[in-house]
């Protein structure tokens, strides 16, 4: 742990290009942005927007009221809470998009009279959560709204999370970075955590070099020396392997702006019918799920709300992208 407070020292004091590399997973963009605990949901679209998020009048809201769940072992629409985890409703997102996903959250699942349990393959540990825990949640304004087993999914995470934060289960380095949030263990994260959680697999991550930001070293100077040849974009290989089977893989897409950074302007981009699509608001890094892939286009969802998905195509989606984070299916 001291070692980590020494890297989220070094990290604010200005040492940021070091952390962005392929090894940290993009961990502290994604982790270090978050201010006011509870109180202030930056992921919450600005009022003013006329983008397309703006313009989805679906509500999925719940009544606070208790009630008995409907889980049923599958992952359906919902609405990200306050809780900032992104990360977790993108990858749990991402595992409803194909076959073997489907069945990794319906094998981990259990629903038992009053609640259900869930069973983190990974740490060898079941988590128990009870109707009045899901109750309290609903209330909280916390965590997400829709689906109940999305829901369940986040107290389960949260629980264990709290368990590694604790020192009471062993775990990889890399969760009990996540974890170590001590207002909440879920608030930081990446979809590498919740495969590890439910597989005991890892995760893979591919920086994106066609990004401004990210373009450095050895890539940056070809392109300086030759502008005129067209630089592969390392990306292209998850998208390929998206349209030639997407049961085959599981995957995010994160996004931010650092030139930007706490400028609290969203960052957009353009659909394919150019609409506008709030990628994230401009001071955190913001996780999507990849759906599916049809030549240069990319369907993607946003966990602020899953109910529906927008397509963008691949060059659009270079701009901003911090990268990919995969898990291929054996």
């Amino acid at each position: 742990m001291a070692i980590f407070k020494l890297i989220m020292f070094l990290y604010k004091k200005g040492y940021k290009r070091f952390f962005m590399t392929n090894i940290f997973f993009k961990i502290f963009e994604c982790t270090s942005k978050y201010e006011n605990k509870y109180n202030n949901h930056k992921y919450k679209k600005n009022n003013n927007d006329t983008s397309i998020y703006k313009q989805s009048e679906k509500k999925l809201r719940s009544t606070s009221e208790n009630k008995n769940y409907d889980l049923n072992g599958q992952i359906d629409p919902s609405q990200q809470g306050d809780a900032g985890d992104c990360w977790l409703l993108s990858g749990l997102n991402s595992f409803s998009y194909s076959k073997k996903g489907r069945e990794i959250i319906d094998d981990a699942i259990t629903i038992k009279e009053n609640g259900a349990s869930v069973n983190f393959r990974g740490l060898k540990k079941q988590v128990e959560i009870t109707n009045d825990e899901m109750n309290a949640a609903r209330k909280s304004g916390l965590y997400s709204d829709g689906d109940d087993d999305v829901l369940l999914m986040e107290l389960a995470t949260e629980k264990v999370m709290d368990m590694i934060q604790d020192g009471d289960i062993s775990s990889p380095l890399f969760l009990q970075e996540s974890a170590s949030d001590s207002n909440l263990s879920i608030r930081s994260g990446n979809f590498r955590d919740i495969v590890y959680l439910l597989t005991g697999d890892k995760a893979e991550y591919t920086q994106n070099t066609s990004k401004k930001e990210n373009n450095n070293g050895y890539e940056r100077r070809l392109n300086e020396l030759r502008p005129t040849i067209k630089q592969e974009n390392k990306l292209d290989s998850i998208y390929n392997t998206f349209e030639k089977d997407s049961d085959s893989i599981s995957a995010t897409i994160s996004f931010s702006d650092e030139t930007n950074f706490n400028s609290n302007n969203p960052v957009k981009i353009k659909d394919i019918e150019r609409n506008d699509v709030i990628l994230t608001n401009g001071t955190e890094c913001h996780s999507w799920s990849i759906k599916s892939v049809d030549g240069d286009n990319v369907t993607i969802v946003n966990p602020w709300d899953s109910s529906f998905d927008v397509t963008v195509s691949r060059n659009e989606l270079s701009k901003y992208a911090d990268g990919i984070e995969y898990y291929k299916y054996n």
